[in-house]
């Protein structure tokens, strides 16, 4: 994007519009809390933050329902890059506004992160240590480095192609900076000793946008009429392409379940959702007019940042009388109420369990052990649920026909 609220693209000018134009199934429901109770509804994991013209960014559904619109409040600019902390707060690139804004995680605007865009910042990375990596379209194209309140650390002057540091994407060494710069090549910067690095993949068609390290060392590149899969050397191993024609596919980020991905064209605001593996398609909505950045709530980041909400990945019933489970990211002393029920049959046992796993990426696993008397050829349904800091989450996972 350049200054005047035009995205380069080639030889090109597209003019921005800056106004707003299997056998378990696990879902996942965030209970909103009482109206009495001062605690605001957070974001629901798997969301998506569809950052549009004028300051505004929408959450939305994953069926592109609307949930609420962030608002900073600036005009004249496009709200582009964005990235989740730790804490669940939200940093958005406001390209012509020369800023950064955050949001907390309920979606109240905090005010301005950061300061020294010189210019048009357009992503945002954060590490693990919440330091927030700014890469920048124009200007000098210097990729900024900030601590966690916002002081400047570095500023990184890396080699460009078309223009500037564009969309960055941090390795999981914390070092091996990615970086795009609207031309056809994913250039590499070691941001640990200030050093170049030989291109990571050449030859792509291009103009290449916002992408994602894979964790096989691989990367999912926007690459204007599609999206496209590297490998770790950097070469094209598959091309996902949307069910409509697009000229400039240009947002980009990783579902938190882990095995798909979301994309955005720039223009018509087209939302496409791929299976990463297979590369069908699984899914568009669109919200008509410009999407400038695209990032869901548990995004998977291989750098280390973004919000990694409580889950509960793995259920089993063994010998129709013991739960199961395996889970991770919860605060030690959590209660996990559960009960269990079969089709027809009614409720046949619940209790709960205490987590003591550290928060983390570590998965502990526990059997809640209570005679349930399952009956074979039914299909069973184990519901959970937990409350952190006022907020209640569910979980609903169903089996098929049991034992």
């Amino acid at each position: 994007m350049n200054k005047a609220g035009a995205f380069k693209r080639g030889n090109y000018q597209v003019m921005a519009l800056l106004s707003a134009l299997a056998l378990i199934t696990v879902t996942l429901v965030t209970a909103a809390v009482p109206a009495s109770a001062v605690v605001p509804t957070t974001y629901t994991k798997g969301d998506l933050f569809v950052s549009r013209g004028d300051g505004h960014v929408e959450e939305r559904t994953p069926s592109g329902t609307l949930v609420r619109t962030l608002n900073s409040g600036k005009t004249g600019t496009t709200s582009a890059g964005s990235a989740f902390d730790s804490a669940g707060n939200l940093f958005v690139a406001e390209f012509q506004n020369q800023s950064l804004s955050k949001y907390n995680n309920t979606g109240t605007f905090l005010g301005n992160f950061g300061s020294g865009y010189n210019a048009d910042p357009e992503s945002v990375v954060i590490d693990k240590t919440s330091n927030v990596y700014v890469g920048q379209a124009d200007g000098s194209g210097n990729i900024l480095k900030f601590n966690s309140a916002g002081t400047p650390l570095n500023s990184f002057n890396v080699a460009h192609q078309d223009r500037g540091s564009d969309w960055v994407d941090l390795a999981a060494d914390q070092c091996t900076m990615h970086y795009t710069s609207e031309g056809t090549s994913v250039k590499q910067f070691n941001v640990c000793t200030n050093t170049q690095l030989p291109d990571f993949a050449t030859g792509l068609t291009g103009p290449v946008y916002a992408h994602r390290i894979l964790p096989d060392g691989g990367e999912l590149v926007a690459d204007s009429a599609n999206v496209v899969r590297l490998n770790s050397a950097g070469a094209v191993v598959k091309t996902y392409t949307p069910s409509t024609s697009e000229s400039t596919i240009f947002a980009l980020n990783r579902d938190p379940d882990g095995t798909s991905f979301w994309t955005a064209d720039l223009i018509n605001g087209d939302i496409f959702h791929f299976d990463i593996a297979s590369g069908a398609q699984l899914g568009t909505f669109s919200v008509h007019g410009l999407v400038a950045g695209l990032s869901l709530f548990g995004e998977i980041t291989q750098g280390g940042g973004g919000m990694h909400t409580p889950n509960i990945f793995e259920v089993d019933v063994k010998g129709c009388m013991t739960i199961h489970i395996g889970y991770n990211y919860f605060p030690v002393g959590t209660v996990i109420n559960w009960h269990v029920n079969q089709t027809g049959r009614g409720t046949l046992g619940s209790g709960s369990t205490t987590t003591v796993a550290p928060t983390g990426k570590t998965m502990h696993f526990v059997d809640l052990t209570h005679s349930l008397t399952l009956q074979p050829g039914l299909h069973t349904h184990i519901y959970f649920n937990w409350t952190i800091k006022g907020v209640t989450s569910r979980y609903v996972v169903t089996r098929g026909p049991a034992c």
